[in-house]
Formats: structure tokens, C-alpha cells, sequence
């Protein structure tokens, strides 16, 4: 969309309205099998086009029929469309990807006894197979993500990732890529993804596992600290 409002600043033969679509239209369904095969998650619950009619009236024509808008004016002008199918739009968008030799990079709080003993399991996983995964202790790097606004107490309560193109997971997505990845833990990713276990994963991660970890590493750090006896 910004490169297309940059040729038609830059281009004097501009004028008028431009159609700001891919010049190959898909349908609704098209569009949802290559969003599903790139998230790699099944594609199975459909509404019929009958119930979007009953429940929304005209409003429901722009999603059963569509509309097929094409960029014939930006294209015949010359502009060049990086994207030109869905697919490839969705796996810049979306891919996820080692590069060769780079690992991924996983942080974890290492005042966490379970975390620790989680991470050092998977760190001699990845030690003995391809995995490429690093393993950092974020408390002794508090300040790895601050220019993304990530500070201590951050780390504390979750699990990042980050993989070697710089794009960060956490918490529970983290963990399932890592997961798949992983020799010997490919199938709890997969059963992770399935379209009801993994919201109810996430929220469990999010609002009991993590908080609870956290607080039990906070706890004992604070246990460990020196007391400090004034003269008065």
C-alpha cells in the first residue's frame, strides 16, 4: 500500500483514483486455505453462504460474492507488485524460518528452578539433533529487548524467542515453535495448534503457568537476598 502511494506521487501520468488490490483476486475460501496452509492448521469449519444472507441482508454480498477489483490502471501505469499471489504475500507476511547456520534465540527466566531445569532439557535435546536453538538466561540479560519495550519484569513472567530474521515470540507461541522444531516434541505442537486446544493452552499459559513461575522465582530470589543488620 506505501509503495503504491509513493509511484503515485512519484508519477506524473497519475491521476484520479487507483484500485489499491493484488492484481490475481482470490475468493473467500481461497483466501482462507492458503491463511490456514501457511499457519499450518486445519481448515474444516465453513458457514453456508445462505446463513451470512439471513443474518447480515446486503451486508452479506461483500463476503459471499465479492467484488474482483483489479489495479488495471497501476499496473498498465507500471507499477511493479511485489506480492503477486496470495501465497507468496502470506509467507513474507507469516513464514517463519531458520536461516542456514543461525539459530533461534530462547530466553527464559533463570531464577525459575522449573524453568531452568525445563530449558537445560531442551538445550541437550538440541544439542544431540539439528535443532538450532540458543538458550540465554534473561536475568543476567535484562536488557536484551528494551528497545521493544520489554523490561525485567517482562522476562520474568515469560518465555521469548527470537528467530534469525529478529521476529519475537512468547509465552506459548514461542514454546510451540520451539516444540516443533524439536525432536521427540513435534506431536505436542500439533496437538497445540489443533483450532480449541490452542486458545485454551495459551490462556492457561498466560493467566496460570507464567504468573505462578513468576512469582515463585521473585519469592525466592527475594529469600536469597543478603539481610542487611544497621548500627543505630
Amino acid at each position: 500500500m506505501v509503495r503504491l502511494f509513493e509511484f503515485a506521487i512519484d508519477t506524473p501520468r497519475v491521476s484520479g483514483a487507483l484500485n489499491a488490490v493484488s492484481p490475481e483476486p482470490v475468493t473467500h475460501r481461497q483466501f482462507q486455505e492458503a491463511l490456514a496452509g501457511q499457519l499450518k492448521r486445519p481448515l474444516w469449519l465453513r458457514v453456508p453462504a445462505f446463513a451470512l444472507r439471513v443474518a447480515l441482508g446486503e451486508m452479506a454480498q461483500l463476503l459471499v460474492d465479492g467484488q474482483r477489483i483489479v489495479p488495471t490502471r497501476a499496473t498498465t501505469l507500471g507499477f511493479k507488485f511485489q506480492y503477486r499471489r496470495i501465497h507468496d504475500a502470506f509467507t513474507a507476511l507469516l513464514g517463519i524460518t531458520e536461516s542456514d547456520g543461525v539459530p533461534a534465540e530462547v530466553f527464559f527466566n533463570g531464577d525459575c528452578p522449573v524453568c531452568r531445569s525445563e530449558m537445560t532439557h531442551y538445550a541437550n535435546i538440541c544439542a544431540n539433533s539439528q535443532s538450532k536453538f540458543q538458550f540465554y538466561d534473561s536475568m543476567k540479560r535484562p536488557d536484551e529487548f528494551v528497545e521493544c519495550g520489554l523490561r525485567r519484569e517482562h522476562l520474568e513472567r515469560r518465555v521469548y524467542l527470537r528467530d534469525a530474521k529478529g521476529r519475537i515470540l512468547s509465552g506459548m507461541p514461542a514454546l510451540v515453535y520451539m516444540w516443533s522444531k524439536m525432536r521427540g516434541y513435534r506431536w505436542l505442537s500439533k496437538i497445540l495448534t489443533l483450532p480449541v486446544l490452542r486458545p485454551l493452552s495459551t490462556a492457561v499459559y498466560d493467566h496460570l503457568v507464567a504468573p505462578s513461575l513468576a512469582f515463585w522465582a521473585i519469592r525466592r530470589a527475594v529469600d536469597r537476598a543478603p539481610v542487611r543488620h544497621g548500627w543505630f
